[in-house]
């Protein structure tokens, strides 16, 4: 018989810690005046050290016992025991992002009277628990994914005969591989604003293709599956957790190749071209986006309606198409606009520089806040250094409106 106990300390650890850090910054940074200690603040600080104190008490009492015959896990209230003859396998749970360290492992009885059990990573040497499932037990994720690429093998949708249908899922794997590794490239350029003109179709073309990959690959290319990946957990003796993925599921993903551009395309919106009605461009970008993501999801079964996860999900990738239509509207709006510009001129009622002193993206923005023209109340335009020095609060200012390719009016500096 060997027991586990948890780790206790460490939550006390990180909430002194915070609380140092909260004290050193009202000394530094707030007037004396402004605030000050009184009993009933001191009382809230020795409130919540008596909490944190009293759960680490009660989690000072939880351990996992790992018996002759059976793994035991006894807690403050409760005991909850399964026989090795029981257990079914286990399966190793991370956080929705695979850059986040293991959840926790689930060890699965045969039969549902039984509870699961979930052994945590704060127990004391977790890893040797780690490993000694792994010796005893079936991995329920590998039986998993071995049946999902035997049916994917059977599935006729794929190929006529089990060669066309394994080629057909290696090329899936390929073709999300190269559009993330192209959406991943040109999150480099969102740094660097003077190379916008040059991606900016790229950053266009790199959704579209993924999109058009998971209806072509027929549900094995997915929008977001961080599911495939397999925690790996290494051995060492001073048990600190060395934390890799492995991808191990049939499936594969266009997550990057999808986000990265919108973010792009967006940044690039934001600094180069001045909207003076947004209106149309965002009914345009709903309307596009809804029925797109569903029959994405439709075709990649992705979502379940009894899972809270699903619809947070959807939820976070609704944002990024609306993002991305949007964006890309009003770019293609601007880009192909041939039209003759009507000129204007405003009074300058306001001046401002806007600065980025980022050591990986320094910039400096110099704008000018127009009077408005009918029907617009203000208007605001980015002009060199040289423009900006050179006008003050009053003057008349030349600037030009642009009807714009879809009917979505932008404006331009008056060169």
């Amino acid at each position: 018989m060997k027991v586990y106990k948890k780790r206790i300390y460490w939550t006390l650890t990180i909430y002194i810690i915070m609380l140092v850090c909260i004290l050193v910054s009202i000394q530094l940074f707030l007037p004396s005046n402004y605030f000050s200690f009184t009993p009933a603040i001191i009382t809230i600080f020795v409130v919540q050290f008596a909490i944190i104190i009293a759960i680490q008490w009660v989690r000072s009492k939880n351990n996992l016992i790992i018996a002759d015959n059976s793994i035991v896990i006894n807690t403050f209230s409760s005991k909850q025991e399964l026989k090795f003859n029981d257990i079914k396998g286990f399966e190793t749970h991370g956080w929705q992002h695979p850059s986040h360290p293991l959840k926790y492992i689930l060890i699965k009885p045969n039969s549902d009277v039984k509870s699961d059990i979930k052994v945590h990573p704060s127990y004391i040497n977790f890893t040797e628990i780690h490993e000694w499932v792994k010796t005893n037990f079936s991995d329920l994720d590998d039986l998993k994914r071995k049946e999902q690429h035997n049916k994917a093998l059977k599935n006729h949708d794929y190929g006529f005969n089990t060669t066309e249908r394994s080629n057909f899922v290696k090329r899936s794997k390929k073709v999300a591989n190269t559009l993330n590794s192209l959406g991943v490239l040109l999150l480099v350029f969102t740094f660097f604003p003077s190379t916008y003109t040059y991606v900016l179709y790229p950053a266009m073309l790199v959704p579209i293709a993924a999109i058009i990959a998971v209806f072509y690959f027929k549900g094995l290319i997915k929008l977001e599956h961080f599911a495939r990946y397999k925690l790996l957990i290494s051995k060492n003796k001073d048990d600190k957790q060395k934390l890799s993925y492995k991808s191990l599921s049939v499936f594969t993903d266009v997550f990057l190749a999808i986000i990265v551009p919108t973010i792009l395309l967006i940044a690039i919106v934001i600094k180069k071209y001045i909207v003076l009605d947004h209106s149309s461009a965002l009914k345009a970008a709903l309307i596009i986006a809804i029925p797109l993501l569903l029959c994405c999801l439709f075709k990649t079964k992705e979502f379940q309606y009894n899972n809270i996860h699903s619809y947070i999900k959807s939820g976070f990738m609704f944002v990024f198409f609306y993002g991305f239509f949007y964006a890309s509207m009003i770019l293609l709006n601007c880009t192909l606009d041939n039209a003759v510009a009507t000129n204007y001129e405003s009074t300058i009622i306001h001046k401002s520089i806007l600065t980025n002193n980022k050591s990986w993206f320094k910039s400096t923005d110099y704008r000018l806040k127009l009077k408005g023209v009918q029907p617009y109340k203000s208007i605001k335009i980015t002009v060199s250094k040289e423009k900006y020095e050179s006008q003050q609060i009053g003057n008349s200012y030349p600037f030009k409106i642009h009807k714009g390719k879809f009917d979505i009016p932008w404006v331009a500096d008056n060169e």
